[in-house]
């Protein structure tokens, strides 16, 4: 379980909540941690903090990296803390769920690194799409990077991106945009499942996410997707003999999964206005139909 304070919740009222599912509604001998250290401590040995990096807040730059050590960005009048009280607190934060982490914790696990491998032994033989696995998409990409293919313990990814309005009101115009990553080597009927439903990013508002800063929110992902395509992730199999169980993980985004604006958003295409056709380009020429 990964329990975080993502939605402003206080380790006091967490720990408060713990105590009282334990003292009324789960059993005895129930493993829930009782408290929100224990809760950390539980995840932090395994590798699955969440990295909280500060950001600006039009979304310019991440603070990290050569960025670290500033205090505003530089091009413009924009503070890396506001005031709020007698304390400095950062203008905008970028929440950072490691990927690689969990994918290591996957295959530590005896049931789950055998999941891993169901794409390759249950393909469909009779030419149907029973799975993604036999797409048109999937063995294009099995026959652009053999390397890639040859061990079926590699990761392909779905990613998908949208956001929402976290309040539910019409009136407010804050925007939360959550980054998933779906695991497509399961079998489907567990890929859209929550436990292997992968959060790798949770970018906040209140401003809009635009085509100019997704690429500078997205960057931690990035990072993390450029090293699992080198070989230099390792990972223990628990399903293979002793002698074969270290192996380097690779992993890779396939495709992406969104609505037409995000579309346009991730892909830095129009989606509206004159020149929106993808297909074409931004020299494609149109007009508004003539009025009646």
């Amino acid at each position: 379980m990964n329990i975080c304070t993502t939605h402003g919740c206080s380790n006091k009222f967490l720990d408060e909540l713990l105590s009282l599912l334990h003292k009324f509604i789960l059993l005895v001998d129930n493993c829930l941690p009782p408290t929100m250290y224990h809760a950390k401590s539980l995840t932090w040995k395994l590798g699955m903090e969440c990295n909280i990096i500060h950001a600006c807040k039009m979304g310019c730059i991440l603070y990290r990296g050569v960025y670290a050590d500033l205090q505003e960005y530089p091009k413009f009048d924009s503070p890396r803390y506001k005031q709020v009280g007698c304390t400095q607190v950062p203008t905008k934060n970028l929440h950072h769920f490691p990927i690689i982490p969990h994918l290591i914790q996957f295959y530590c696990s005896l049931a789950i690194s055998k999941l891993l491998v169901w794409h390759r032994e249950n393909k469909s033989m009779d030419g149907f799409v029973q799975h993604v696995a036999n797409s048109k998409a999937w063995m294009h990409i099995d026959n652009k990077w053999p390397d890639f293919a040859i061990d079926p313990r590699n990761i392909k990814f779905g990613l998908a991106i949208d956001g929402f309005n976290p309040f539910s009101d019409k009136t407010c115009i804050w925007s939360t945009w959550p980054v998933m990553l779906l695991v497509y080597n399961l079998p489907l009927w567990m890929a859209t499942k929550r436990f292997f439903m992968l959060l790798a990013l949770l970018i906040p508002g209140k401003e809009q996410v635009k085509s100019e800063n997704i690429d500078v929110y997205l960057q931690p992902l990035i990072d993390e997707l450029q090293e699992l395509w080198q070989p230099d992730v390792l990972a223990w199999d628990l399903s293979k003999q002793p002698n074969d169980q270290l192996f380097n993980l690779c992993a890779m985004v396939i495709w992406t999964i969104h609505d037409y604006p995000g579309y346009g958003l991730l892909s830095g295409c129009a989606y509206q206005g004159y020149k929106a056709c993808p297909l074409c380009g931004p020299n494609i020429t149109s007009s508004y139909s003539k009025p009646f």
